[in-house]
């Protein structure tokens, strides 16, 4: 009875197991009724040639971003419309003429200081014109570019580009001694203060950039020193001087530190601080947003 019993629930359960499986016959698939012969990209003959689109579209692509050229290992970046935007208009120069006439790639309105119209004409064997290895633009493609230059160098949706005005940026800074032998190279608890001698003065060199000033027209340069990592109310204030001996051609600010200042054993955190003609507010570097790497990194204990 008990055998009997048991195959009857098999059976019923591959009865189940066959009917779940079965094709629901009234069931239709709802992207059988697309008719995918049409072409839904966008016509070439629509694309304005004279917007960065169409620039892609008939140049960029087809006649610069080649392999292991301007299809993502180098800039300007040609592989979308977006990214040749981006790595073109108001983008730095990286290689430039001797004489480092050139700023920006393209600066709309002004083909005659725009680096992407110079590249594309010129015959100095040195810069070497592109595409490279390939025959020069065509004045109908030359037409193109200098027209979407000289109309504002609009973006994929046809907006003009606004030149950048950021303020100033602290790249790195250096510590000498009296003899101007570099001593943040002496770093304690696992490479962050710097060992200072005691009662010694020592330079603090600090290294800014800016996109539109150059470094020695900075304002309100300073730095301050404090115990306190985060509270700097009752620092010690030193102002910074503009320094174009120690490495000619570009210019640090110096902050001159006796470190008699300090109390040895302590660490002692500094914060830089400045800006540009171009703004009212001052740069706080490391700020209050940075990361605890350079809260230590910018600091030094007397030894």
């Amino acid at each position: 009875m008990k055998k009997y019993i048991i195959l009857i629930w098999l059976g019923t359960a591959i009865s189940l197991f066959v009917c779940s499986c079965k094709k629901n016959v009234d069931t239709k698939n709802p992207y059988d009724s697309i008719n995918r012969n049409i072409d839904t990209t966008k016509s070439k003959t629509s694309i304005d040639s004279n917007s960065i689109v169409g620039l892609h579209t008939f140049i960029f692509a087809t006649k610069c971003a080649i392999p292991s050229c301007h299809g993502g290992p180098f800039e300007p970046d040609f592989r979308t419309p977006l990214s040749s935007y981006n790595t073109l208009v108001y983008q730095k120069v990286i290689k430039n003429t001797a004489a480092g006439k050139y700023t920006y790639r393209v600066i709309p309105g002004d083909t005659a200081m725009s680096w992407l119209h110079e590249r594309l004409v010129t015959d100095d064997s040195v810069l070497g014109r592109m595409p490279r290895y390939m025959p020069a633009l065509n004045a109908n493609e030359m037409y193109h570019i200098n027209k979407w230059i000289m109309d504002g160098a609009k973006d994929v949706n046809g907006i003009a580009a606004v030149k950048p005005n950021n303020n100033i940026q602290l790249i790195y800074y250096v510590a000498l001694d009296a003899a101007y032998k570099r001593i943040d190279t002496l770093r304690l608890n696992n490479g962050y203060p710097f060992a200072a001698p005691q009662n010694k003065l020592i330079h603090l060199y600090f290294y800014l950039t800016d996109d539109e000033t150059k470094s020695q027209n900075f304002k309100d340069c300073k730095a301050k020193f404090s115990y306190s990592q985060n509270n700097f109310s009752s620092a010690v204030e030193l102002p910074a001087v503009i320094d174009t001996v120690l490495y000619p051609g570009y210019p640090l600010w110096r902050v001159d530190v006796n470190t008699s200042n300090f109390t040895p054993g302590k660490q002692v955190y500094m914060r830089y601080y400045g800006r540009d003609p171009d703004h009212t507010a001052i740069v706080e570097f490391p700020n209050e947003n940075a990361s605890y790497y350079y809260y230590s990194y910018y600091s030094l204990i007397v030894k």
